[in-house]
């Protein structure tokens, strides 16, 4: 889900871009071609306009707007509307922003993008008019921009049909790449299921590469630590219960005798005694000897070495 996230932003973010990047060509090609002709419509107008041949700019303004299908104005230098294509602002001082600026001298041409009648949008260019490089007016040239936001429209339909087509696909490479990435991570999960049960043998298949491999190694390498330590442990149990048991044996046995045999000579009974005695310091030394033992395992003390007697070792084993 965070993969898909990630894409999915990733490809809105991009799709956005582009989108903006192909409206501001297309804006940036119409503003273009709408200042040239405004331009060239202005530089062919004026020396009609100047010498106040408005029949002759009417036909002008007339013809071009039939070739652009739009609308055009020629505004004196006042902002007074002096022809209209339309015949409905003559007369009228125009108030449109873009002739505003061309006639304040500011910039030669302008282009902007307004509301229009119907609920569509119309782009307004205005061009000045100079004669001996005087400015005497300005050109407004407007026409609609349906196509363009039709072209706009059918750029961000396809931009959004690729993206769903994309994301579609994204969505299944990602399921794919769940799957198989999470798999052997399940198959470990069910290895450390079974040896939390106690199944100590259980490993872990080892396939893939990378840090998948590396996990699946490093599990069974301290699973198999974990099994050799509990073999251990479980020897080194039955040997302490062995070692713990033999000199408790000798000692019942002595006790038995003693208890089932009160008449026992003196001596007899003291030799019982001293064996009894003997095995009591035996059991204690293999106590001390798992301490140490303990110890040895913690890293906690040092080995000591000493003599041994084998013959005198034999001699008590025999006894």
């Amino acid at each position: 889900m965070t993969f898909l996230i990630i894409l999915g932003a990733s490809f809105a973010a991009m799709a956005a871009l582009l989108t903006g990047l192909v409206s501001s060509t297309l804006y940036a090609q119409r503003t273009r071609q709408a200042s040239l002709s405004a331009e060239k419509l202005a530089a062919s107008a004026a020396p009609f306009f100047a010498s106040a041949d408005l029949n002759a700019a009417a036909d002008l303004l007339h013809a071009t707007a039939a070739d652009v299908e739009g609308r055009i104005f020629l505004i004196d230098a006042e902002g007074k509307i002096q022809l209209d294509t339309l015949s409905l602002a003559e007369g009228t001082r125009t108030s449109v922003p873009e002739a505003i600026t061309v006639l304040s001298g500011s910039k030669p041409h302008a282009f902007g993008i307004h509301p229009a009648d119907g609920g569509d949008y119309a782009a307004l260019c205005a061009a000045a008019m100079m004669d001996d490089e005087q400015l005497i007016g300005a050109v407004l040239l407007s026409t609609p921009v349906t196509e363009l936001r039709a072209a706009i429209q059918q750029v961000e339909k396809q931009l959004m049909t690729v993206f769903v087509v994309v994301a579609i696909a994204a969505s299944v490479a990602a399921l794919i790449f769940a799957v198989t990435l999470t798999a052997p991570i399940k198959a470990l999960n069910r290895t450390i299921r079974r040896m939390g049960k106690g199944d100590l043998t259980a490993r872990v298949e080892v396939r893939g590469s990378g840090e998948i491999r590396e996990l699946a190694e490093s599990y069974n390498a301290m699973a198999e630590k974990i099994e050799n330590f509990d073999q251990s442990r479980s020897q080194f149990v039955q040997n302490a219960s062995h070692e713990l048991k033999t000199p408790l044996a000798t000692m019942k046995i002595l006790l038995e005798n003693l208890i089932y045999q009160p008449d026992m000579p003196a001596e007899l009974r003291a030799e019982f005694m001293q064996d009894m005695n003997h095995e009591i310091d035996r059991l204690s030394g293999i106590i001390t000897d798992l301490l140490t033992l303990t110890q040895m395992d913690s890293q906690e003390t040092s080995v000591r070495y000493e003599q041994l007697d084998f013959t005198a070792l034999c001699t008590e084993t025999v006894h």
